[in-house]
């Protein structure tokens, strides 16, 4: 054992591989296993992953938020209404799908702009709100229609007498007036 201290003193270099040797370590596979890596460098390592994996989970949680106002701004452009409770955008779902091309493309600058697209490329829809904008003209001509009617027929005239036919003029008026006095 004194001679391998005094040799390992003299020549570490080729007296550890005889040593390794002699107790049958196989000093090629514990290289293998476990390179050396400097301890500030393993530290470095180590705080550059905590640092990836922070930054991983702000993006992560920041498009998690950004998704999730982006959902909530479409919910609530979905089940917008008016004053006396009908939808402001009743052709959502039907047009939803281009609404969301158009986004993608860049080609619609906001919500509003993407409905508003979609609708007027839609040339089937075109056609049956421009009907229904039809139907609804003719509806609102035949209700001012019977309006007027029903109004014409309830004017009464303003006669002093309810039997008699209405005067000619002031004079006639002022006649019938005495007449009745006396």
């Amino acid at each position: 054992m004194l001679a391998y201290a005094e040799q390992l003193a003299k020549d570490p270099k080729s007296t550890i591989p005889q040593l390794a040797k002699l107790y049958g370590v196989d000093l090629g596979a514990l290289v293998a296993e476990q390179p050396y890596v400097d301890p500030q460098v393993a530290q470095l390592q180590s705080q550059l992953q905590q640092l990836q994996q922070q930054q991983q989970m702000s993006v992560q949680q920041s498009q998690q938020a950004q998704y999730n106002r982006l959902m909530d701004e479409i919910r609530s452009f979905e089940t917008a209404a008016d004053e006396s409770g009908n939808p402001k955008h009743p052709h959502f779902n039907r047009v939803f799908d281009r609404m969301v091309r158009l986004v993608r493309a860049e080609e619609a600058k906001s919500i509003q702009d993407a409905y508003e697209m979609a609708i007027s490329l839609d040339k089937e829809l075109q056609a049956e709100m421009a009907e229904e904008a039809r139907k609804q003209e003719a509806l609102a001509k035949a209700a001012d229609a019977k309006k007027a009617a029903d109004a014409s027929r309830t004017v009464k005239s303003k006669a002093t007498n309810a039997g008699a036919p209405p005067s000619k003029s002031l004079r006639d008026d002022i006649a019938a007036s005495i007449r009745e006095m006396t």
